[in-house]
């Protein structure tokens, strides 16, 4: 401090010495500039207008003086501003304002440091250089930013990188629209298509060619030089090598190979909860699906299962029938208002109570985690076809009965109409009482 105070009295007394005795100095006797209790200010420093500086003594906390210096603000604009190149000054705002360059080799300990010149308007500050110079870049142009703030951009092909070797590899000029952020991301790219977006550490790192990708999370993408891709998430499709693949979650697709996929998933399995092939407009979830208010076909197809023989280790016949089915009792109810599950009270529900078929069909009910059961009716269905099958059976075997019971009943009529022949023929001999030629 000591130092800085010597260093800028030696710039005021150089300053006052240059103007050819324009200015005076005026102060007290010298005995009185080291006085505990000299009258302030302690040292004037006089121009042609009068004080335009003074050097007082402020006391410190632990009741020493210390060092002041001030310097009276211009009161307008100056006149000229090469004459304050390499010199201090304040303004009429009472901000002070030093003209060219300077170094700052300590540390800035103050919340705020405010540089002011005309050069910065409209500009910011960067770090151009390795070696810590710094200048105005204006907003709108392209450069570098290097050491802590590190990358580049460009106004030719709107291109916007930022991180320690993010875009490193991108020296071409039609390289369009690609936006990185992060140490390395889109690091590799250096081909003439472009539109992709990098966020994160190494997101999309390896990326050559591809265009039109997304990468969000760490090392999202980082091994692809596909196109289209979407990753959201921590090493999501880090080593897809295919095109129009989405993925969400923890490294989810990770390892995916092939094109037009979806992954949702935490983890890279291989198997993830939802996969989905864009191009076969199909979706398969890997668990269980509980839905609360019934799934519509907008086409009126039914939802198909896996029923590959193949794919089935058969143990046996599904015995359940008709008996049991006879025991269900159906409903019509609505869910209770503000339920736990948020099921939709509005609406009439057909269907059964879960606690009633757990004592018949156990297979078909399952405890949630949150304690409440629920039904899946698969079994009472494949119980149903067995039903239906109990009944055609018992129908056939009446049909068969009845046709049977025909027959016997043709016999009989052929029988009966013989016996009444015969009777006819009896009542006729006994009307003619000729018993010698009846024949039996």
């Amino acid at each position: 401090m000591r130092k800085t105070i010597l260093l800028i009295l030696l710039l005021a007394f150089s300053t006052i010495i240059g103007q050819n005795n324009k200015e005076e100095i005026r102060y007290t006797k010298v005995k009185d500039l080291f006085a505990p209790q000299a009258t302030q200010p302690v040292l004037n420093i006089n121009g042609s207008s009068g004080t335009i500086a003074t050097i007082s003594e402020e006391l410190a906390a632990n009741n020493t003086t210390f060092g002041v210096l001030d310097l009276f603000p211009a009161q307008g604009n100056p006149q000229n501003t090469n004459n304050l190149e390499g010199k201090l000054w304040k303004d009429n705002s009472e901000v002070l304002n030093y003209e060219g360059n300077f170094q700052v080799g300590a540390r800035i300990t103050a919340n705020n440091i405010t540089l002011k010149s005309n050069a910065g308007i409209g500009k910011v500050l960067v770090c151009t250089s390795t070696s810590g110079s710094a200048q105005w870049q204006a907003v709108g142009e392209a450069g570098s930013i290097n050491d802590l703030l590190d990358g580049k951009s460009s106004t030719t092909t709107n291109n916007v990188y930022l991180g320690f070797g993010s875009g490193a590899g991108d020296n071409m000029t039609s390289n369009k629209k690609n936006t990185a952020v992060g140490i390395n991301s889109l690091n590799s790219f250096n081909s003439g298509s472009g539109e992709n977006t990098a966020f994160g550490y190494q997101a999309l790192e390896s990326l050559t060619s591809g265009s039109k990708n997304t990468a969000v999370g760490f090392q999202a993408l980082k091994n692809t030089n596909g196109s289209e891709n979407t990753a959201i998430g921590y090493q999501a499709l880090m080593n897809c090598t295919g095109t129009g693949n989405v993925a969400i979650g923890y490294q989810a697709g990770m390892n995916a190979s092939g094109n037009d996929q979806l992954f949702i998933h935490n983890g890279p399995s291989a198997t993830p909860l939802i996969w989905g092939d864009f191009n076969a407009a199909d979706v398969i979830i890997n668990g269980n699906l509980e839905v609360t208010q019934g799934i519509i076909s907008s086409n009126g197809s039914t939802i198909e299962n896996s029923s590959d023989i193949r794919l089935k280790d058969v143990l046996g016949k599904y015995e359940k029938g008709l008996k049991e089915i006879e025991k269900l009792n159906t409903l019509k109810f609505r869910y209770k208002q503000d339920n736990p599950k948020k099921l939709p009270s509005n609406d009439d529900q057909f269907g059964f109570i879960a606690q009633e078929v757990q004592k018949i069909f156990p297979e078909a009910v399952k405890v949630d985690n949150d304690g409440y059961l629920s039904l899946n009716i698969h079994s009472i269905m494949i119980a149903m076809v067995n039903s239906i099958q109990e009944l055609s059976k018992e129908k056939d075997d009446l049909s068969n009965l009845i046709s049977e019971l025909e027959k016997q009943n043709e016999i009989l009529k052929k029988q009966n109409s013989q016996f009444e022949n015969k009777v006819e023929k009896i009542e006729s001999l006994l009307k003619q009482k000729n018993f010698v030629n009846a024949s039996y």
